[in-house]
């Protein structure tokens, strides 16, 4: 359920996101943002957002998912459109642009990732394909 959050707690996490989005973005390289990831971080990539779903965890799961990536596109980057803190959950409106390695095809993709955050790192990243959605799955009880 959302509910509140102490103050400068979420806020320190939107910093740290900002400073994860464009550090990669500089380099590409995953090795460069891990400093803000918990080592027990997760995340599960769905079907709806991905033609291989699967679940990431910890730095090696970073690694493996990005690694994914690059098999394929030259170019990866995330933008951060809109940040918007909902109790102990941070949802970012982000864009991610590639370019096929083979093709030199370009494309977008829109996603909504709900980030949840311990001892000042990410723990949690839930991506959605919609506000809405995150918003509706944030607001079950887990």
């Amino acid at each position: 359920m959302l509910g509140a959050v102490a103050s400068g707690a979420v806020s320190d996490s939107i910093e740290l996101l900002r400073r994860t989005y464009s550090a990669f973005n500089a380099s590409r390289d995953v090795e460069d943002v891990l400093y803000a990831f918990h080592p027990a971080f997760r995340t599960t990539v769905p079907g709806e957002l991905s033609v291989e779903p699967d679940t990431y965890d910890g730095h090696e799961g970073l690694r493996r998912y990005m690694a994914s990536f690059y098999e394929v596109m030259d170019e990866v980057d995330f933008e951060l459109v809109g940040i918007e803190e909902l109790g102990e959950w941070v949802i970012a409106h982000s864009l991610m642009h590639t370019r096929a390695r083979h093709t030199g095809i370009r494309s977008d993709q829109e996603v909504w990732l709900a980030w949840r955050f311990e001892d000042g790192l990410a723990l949690e990243a839930r991506p959605f394909a919609d506000r809405g959605a995150a918003l509706g799955a944030l607001a079950q009880p887990e």
